[in-house]
C-alpha cells in the first residue's frame, strides 16, 4: 500500500513502523523494513525512532518574492505554492492526511502555530495536556518541533524537523524524549524528519 499526500515528499516509511501516523508527512510505503534512526538517550538506553526522509523543493526567487522575516535563517521551501518553513511544511502534511496538527514554537516563548508569521492557536485541554506535561518535567527548549493528534488519546505524534547533513538532534532534545518515553510513550509516537 503506498500512500501520496503532497506532490512533494516521497517518504519511504513502512506503515507497520508508524500505525499512529501511517498517513502523515506523505508516507510511501516500501518494503518489509521500516526505517528507523539509533538514537542515544542521555542518561538510559538507546532506542529506535521511526524516521522519514522526504524531498522538499527550496523556495526560489522565481516563485515569488521570499519573505524578510526567515525566522533567524530558516530555509524557505516550496509548499504549494507559498514560501514555509520545513516545520509548517510537516504540519500540513498531517493536516493534509486528517490530523490535527501545529507547530510548537519555542523561541521567544511557547506558542502553538499553524502558520507564520501570524498563525498562532490556542489548543484544546486534552491535546495541550501531553506535551505540557512532558515539558514540565524536560523543559521547553526540548519540545518536538510537530505535535499531531487525532480524536483518541493514544493517537498522538511529536515530529522533529532536521535538515540533512546540517541538522542533529540535540541534547534538550534528547532529554525531552527520554522524559517522554519514561513517562509511557512508545518510540512510535515520534518521528524524526530529516529533509533535504
Amino acid at each position: 500500500m503506498t500512500y501520496y499526500i503532497r506532490s512533494w515528499t516521497s517518504v519511504p516509511v513502512p506503515a507497520h513502523c508508524l500505525a499512529r501516523s501511517q498517513a502523515a508527512v506523505g508516507l510511501r510505503v516500501r518494503g518489509p523494513r521500516c526505517q528507523r534512526e539509533r538514537v542515544a538517550l542521555p542518561y538510559s538506553k538507546t532506542v529506535l525512532v521511526p524516521k522519514s526522509t522526504p524531498r522538499f523543493p527550496k523556495w526560489t526567487s522565481e516563485l515569488g518574492p521570499t519573505p524578510a522575516d526567515n525566522y533567524n535563517g530558516k530555509q524557505f521551501l516550496n509548499v504549494d505554492g507559498e514560501p514555509k518553513f520545513a516545520e509548517l511544511a510537516i504540519r500540513e502534511a498531517f493536516a493534509d492526511a486528517g490530523w490535527n496538527a501545529v507547530w510548537v514554537d519555542s523561541f521567544g516563548g511557547f506558542k502553538y502555530r499553524v502558520d507564520y508569521p501570524n498563525g498562532v492557536v490556542e489548543l484544546p485541554e486534552a491535546a495541550r495536556a501531553i506535551p505540557e506535561i512532558i515539558t514540565r518535567r524536560a523543559g521547553r527548549g526540548g519540545c518536538w518541533d510537530v505535535f499531531a493528534w487525532k480524536g483518541k488519546p493514544d493517537e498522538v505524534v511529536f515530529a522533529e524537523s532536521k535538515r540533512r547533513r546540517s541538522d542533529k538532534l540535540r541534547q534538550t532534545q534528547l532529554r525531552w524524549l527520554e522524559t517522554a518515553l519514561e513517562a509511557g510513550l512508545p518510540p512510535e509516537y515520534f518521528l524524526i524528519v530529516e529533509w533535504s
